[in-house]
């Protein structure tokens, strides 16, 4: 959960971080911990867009577009280069972030992209893995610590959805062609969770695709998260 507050030129929000979650039962509770981030120089449209367990954050400025990252410590940076616009919700524990967005080519074309803006300060435009024909957005949803990201691309009217992984720079495979797929997360050993024709599964890094059970009743679902166990 986020609040914002705005003081000046400095835009603060409160980030509400679950360090002790028991189950919703009898005689247990869920303990949250409230944290006062700030932005110097930022507006008060500042939304978390990733986050890992050493408490650096992934920030953007809805304001402005622009990206941060900020240690526990409180060191912030910005993030650099010739996107023109972004989203940096997928981050691992090293915090590495993978960010997904686009910029435009000579001839004023929108090109889809992802940017990994490394834990020690680098930037690297890595190879655009979004289907054939998305080009309307490009998102990334996960990423391991082997820098492995996962996300999808999607085409407007009709919305269209196409699953992908991007193992490297230089090295990508779309999981599945536009049609109501996406991938969400990635485990350390490769294991993705997502979506596929609506219906959740798991794909491995060679495309391979294994349906999920769906609760009784159920038509349609997805895999958000996979844990390393």
């Amino acid at each position: 959960m986020s609040g914002i507050l705005r003081t000046g030129s400095v835009a603060k929000f409160a980030l509400a971080c679950a360090m002790t979650a028991g189950l919703l039962a009898s005689g247990q509770a869920i303990t949250w911990t409230m944290q006062s981030v700030s932005v110097p120089g930022a507006t008060s449209n500042l939304q978390i867009q990733s986050f890992n367990s050493q408490g650096t954050m992934a920030i953007k400025d809805s304001g402005t577009g622009k990206i941060y990252r900020r240690l526990r410590s409180g060191a912030v940076s910005e993030f650099i280069s010739n996107m023109a616009a972004g989203s940096a919700t997928a981050m691992n524990e090293n915090g590495d972030v993978a960010i997904g967005g686009f910029n435009f080519d000579n001839q004023g074309n929108a090109v889809q992209s992802i940017w990994m803006w490394n834990a020690n300060g680098t930037v690297e435009n890595w190879h655009n893995p979004s289907p054939p024909g998305s080009g309307a957005s490009l998102s990334t949803q996960g990423i391991n610590e082997s820098r492995q990201v996962v996300g999808y691309g999607v085409r407007f009217d009709p919305d269209m959805y196409g699953a992908y992984v991007s193992y490297s720079p230089t090295s990508s495979m779309v999981l599945t062609e536009l049609g109501g797929s996406f991938a969400k997360d990635i485990s350390n050993d490769g294991t993705i969770v997502g979506m596929n024709e609506y219906r959740p599964g798991t794909w491995d890094l060679a495309g391979n695709y294994t349906a999920l059970p769906l609760p009784v009743g159920d038509t349609s679902g997805a895999a958000h998260v996979i844990t390393e166990s």
